[in-house]
C-alpha cells in the first residue's frame, strides 16, 4: 500500500494507529524491507541537523536509520524531545512517512499530503476521524489531499464519512486568577505586545460565538480592578509577593482568593493568639480543618457517617468567609450591572424579551393591564432579566443568591456562574486528611483508607495528598518571603507542612511495603 501511494505522489503521509507497538512495528518493518522513500532528498541543514543529534546521542542508531529511510513514528510514550525532532524532520520533508496514534491529531502542526487510518478501534469516532483527516492537503502545496483507509470495515467507512460532527461549545476564557497570570506575563516580558493575551481578550472563540460587546476585555478590566482592591496589584501595575501564592494554586480558585482574604485580615494570626492555652497539635488541628475546607474539598455521599466528616467551622471562620463573598459580590455587580446596561444601549429590543416564548416587552403599548404590568418590571431593570423581572427581583437582589444568579440576568449575558469568585462552602466534606495529619500512628491510618469507609480509591487519596503537600509548601515559602522569622501563623505552617510531608513519605513507604508483600504471597 505504502509504495502505492510512493508510485501515485501521495507523501507525504501520516498513517494513524491507535496501538503504540503496531506504530513502531511497521516503522521498522519499512526499514528493514530496505525501502527508501526520501533517495532523492537534498537538504545540507537537515544533514547537519541530524549530524549533530547523532553526535550529542539525542538519537540512537535504529532511529537514525529510521530517519535515512524517510520513516518514523510518534507517540505519547516518547520523550517531548523525540517528538518535536520528529516533527521537525517531517515538516522540512526528511521523513516522508509517520506512523503516529491520535497524539498527533490535535494541535500539531504536521500537514501532509495524504492521511491514512488502519486497524480499525473504538477510539476512531467522527470526532477524531474529522480532526485527523483535517492534516490531509498542505496549503500552498497540493490542490487535493488524500484519504486512504486501510483494514476498516466498508460500514465503518461509510458511518465515519457522514456522521455526525458534536458542537464546539466554547467556555468563558477567563477567571480572576488567570487573568493575573496573563497581566503578569505582560509585565514579566521585555515587549508589551503580547500575541496569546490579544488573542485570549479580543479573538477567543467565546466572544466571536456570543458576545456583542467585548465581554472577556471588560472582565478582565473589572478582575484587575478587583485585584487592586485586594492589594494583591499596586498603582505601579506590579504584583505583590502573594500573587505567587495565587498563581500556583490556580485550579483551586476561589479557595486561593479567600486565603488570601483570611492572611491579611489576620484570620489564622487571631485564632492563634485567641487558642494559646492549646497545645501546637490542637492549633494545628483548627488550621487544617480550615485548609481542607478550602483546598481539600473531597466530598461524601450525604448519608455517610458523621465521624467520617469534617468538623464544622468556628463562628468567627465563618464570618470572614461571608465578609469575602459579600466583598466579591460587591465589586461584581459594578461589573455586570455595566455590562449589562451596555448590552442593553446595544440591542434594546433582544434584552426584553422572554426566554422561551420570545414575547418582546416593547410592542406591549395599548394592551391589557396584566401585559402593562409586565412591562413596568422589565423596564425597571437593566440588570434582571424579563423572566427574573416578573418575579419580583431587582437589580439589586439579583445577586444574593449565587447558585441562581445566571438565570436571572439578561440572556445575552452568556457568563456562567464560575467567573464569579463566590466561595460555596460544602457540608458533607472528607475528614481523612485531617486524621491523616493528627494520627499518631501512620499504619493504622493507612488500614483506614484501604477500607471502604471512605468513598473514593486510595490512590485518588493520595493524589490529593501529595497535592496538599505541594500546596503547603507553596504558602511557606511565600510566608518566608514576607513574614518575619518569629511570625507564629509562619512557624505553625512551616510546621505543618514537615509533618504533612514526613507522614506522607512515611506513607508511600508503607504501601510500598504492602505491595511487595501482596506479591510475595
Amino acid at each position: 500500500m505504502v509504495l502505492k501511494m510512493q508510485n501515485k505522489d501521495m507523501l507525504p503521509t501520516i498513517v494513524f494507529c491507535n496501538n503504540r507497538i503496531l506504530c513502531e512495528e511497521m516503522a521498522l518493518y519499512l526499514a528493514n524491507k530496505d525501502i527508501n522513500f526520501n533517495s532523492d532528498y537534498q537538504n545540507p541543514y537537515a544533514d547537519s541537523l541530524i549530524d549533530k543529534l547523532a553526535e550529542s546521542k539525542q538519537i540512537d542508531e535504529k532511529f537514525l536509520n529510521l530517519v535515512n529511510h524517510g520513516i518514523g513514528w510518534h507517540h505519547s510514550g516518547m520523550s517531548p524531545n523525540m517528538k518535536s525532532i520528529i516533527e521537525a524532520l517531517f515538516r522540512i520533508g526528511k521523513i516522508k512517512i509517520v506512523f503516529a496514534t491520535a497524539t498527533l491529531a490535535l494541535g500539531i502542526h504536521m500537514p501532509c499530503k495524504s492521511v491514512v487510518f488502519m486497524d480499525d478501534q473504538i477510539y476512531l469516532d467522527s470526532f477524531q476521524f474529522r480532526q485527523a483527516y483535517g492534516r490531509a492537503g498542505r496549503r500552498g502545496y497540493d490542490q487535493i489531499g488524500y484519504i486512504v483507509f486501510f483494514d476498516i470495515p466498508f460500514k465503518k467507512i461509510n458511518r465515519l464519512m457522514g456522521s455526525y460532527v458534536p458542537e464546539l461549545r466554547p467556555h468563558f476564557p477567563l477567571s480572576v486568577t488567570f487573568t493575573m497570570q496573563l497581566f503578569d506575563c505582560v509585565l514579566k516580558s521585555k515587549s508589551r505586545q503580547n500575541i496569546s493575551i490579544d488573542c485570549v481578550l479580543f479573538k477567543s472563540y467565546w466572544n466571536f460565538m456570543y458576545s456583542k460587546v467585548n465581554q472577556v476585555g471588560y472582565y478582565a478590566i473589572f478582575s484587575l480592578n478587583f485585584l487592586f482592591d485586594l492589594r494583591i496589584l499596586n498603582e505601579k501595575g506590579k504584583f505583590s509577593t502573594f500573587a505567587n501564592i495565587l498563581e500556583r494554586m490556580h485550579y483551586h480558585e476561589p479557595s486561593n482568593l479567600l486565603f488570601y482574604y483570611m492572611i491579611v485580615n489576620n484570620l489564622f494570626h487571631d485564632l492563634i493568639v485567641r487558642n494559646h492555652k492549646l497545645t501546637e497539635l490542637q492549633k494545628m488541628s483548627k488550621i487544617m480543618t480550615i485548609m481542607c475546607y478550602l483546598f481539600n474539598r473531597v466530598s461524601l455521599d450525604r448519608r455517610r457517617k458523621k465521624e467520617i466528616l469534617l468538623p464544622k467551622l468556628d463562628k468567627e471562620v465563618l464570618e470572614v468567609i461571608q465578609q469575602y463573598n459579600e466583598y466579591v459580590i460587591k465589586n461584581f455587580t459594578e461589573f455586570f450591572t455595566f455590562l449589562c446596561s451596555l448590552l442593553v444601549k446595544k440591542n434594546p429590543n433582544d434584552c426584553k424579551k422572554l426566554s422561551f416564548s420570545n414575547i418582546s416587552f416593547s410592542s406591549l403599548n395599548g394592551k391589557p393591564a396584566l401585559a402593562n404590568f409586565f412591562k413596568k418590571w422589565t423596564y425597571v431593570t437593566n440588570l434582571t432579566s424579563p423572566f427574573g423581572g416578573l418575579s419580583g427581583i431587582k437589580d439589586n437582589g439579583v445577586l444574593k443568591n449565587n447558585k441562581y444568579f445566571f438565570l436571572n440576568v439578561i440572556p445575552e449575558l452568556h457568563i456562567d456562574n464560575k467567573v464569579l469568585p463566590v466561595f460555596q462552602l460544602e457540608n458533607n466534606l472528607s475528614d481523612y486528611a485531617l486524621k491523616f495529619l493528627l494520627s499518631e500512628n501512620t499504619e493504622s491510618c493507612i488500614e483506614t483508607l484501604i477500607s471502604k469507609k471512605y468513598d473514593h480509591f486510595i490512590g485518588d487519596l493520595f493524589n490529593y495528598l501529595k497535592d496538599f503537600t505541594v500546596i503547603f509548601r507553596n504558602i511557606n515559602r511565600t510566608l518566608a518571603m514576607t513574614a518575619p522569622v518569629n511570625d507564629p501563623v509562619f512557624m505553625i505552617f512551616d510546621k505543618m507542612e514537615s509533618r504533612i510531608k514526613h507522614k506522607y513519605d512515611e506513607a508511600i513507604e508503607i504501601m510500598v511495603n504492602l505491595n511487595q508483600n501482596s506479591n510475595e504471597e
